[in-house]
C-alpha cells in the first residue's frame, strides 16, 4: 500500500492549456487538505515559469552530473560488482538512453 501512486490532472498555463500529470503517494491523496496543499503549490509555481514549476526546473539544472563525476561513479560502483561477483550489465533503461543520446550531433545551417 505504501508504493501506491495516485494522480490528478490540472493545467498549469496561465492562459491557454497545459495539462500536466501530478503523481502522488496513495498516503497523500487520501488526505484532502494535502491534495489541495500540492495543488496550490504545483500552480504557484507555475506562475513563475509560466507553464512549469520552478523549483523542478532549478532542481534538474542542479542535479546534472559532469562526465568526470559519472566515470567516477561508475568506476566504483564497477569495483564493488566484481568483488561482489557480480556482472556489470548496463540495465535496459539506461541502455535505451543510450540509444536515445549516443547519435547527438550539432548541426550548423
Amino acid at each position: 500500500k505504501y508504493n501506491e501512486i495516485c494522480f490528478f490532472y490540472l493545467n498549469s498555463a496561465q492562459t491557454g492549456i497545459n495539462i500536466a500529470r501530478v503523481d502522488l503517494p496513495m498516503w497523500v491523496a487520501q488526505d484532502d487538505e494535502a491534495v489541495n496543499t500540492v495543488h496550490a503549490l504545483v500552480l504557484d509555481q507555475c506562475k513563475i515559469l509560466g507553464r512549469y514549476p520552478y523549483v523542478l526546473t532549478r532542481a534538474d539544472e542542479m542535479a546534472v552530473v559532469g562526465k568526470q563525476d559519472q566515470a567516477e561513479l561508475e568506476f566504483r560502483i564497477a569495483r564493488f560488482m566484481d568483488r561482489q561477483g557480480l556482472g556489470g550489465r548496463e540495465t535496459a533503461k539506461q541502455e535505451s538512453k543510450g540509444w536515445a543520446r549516443g547519435a547527438k550531433q550539432i548541426h550548423e545551417i
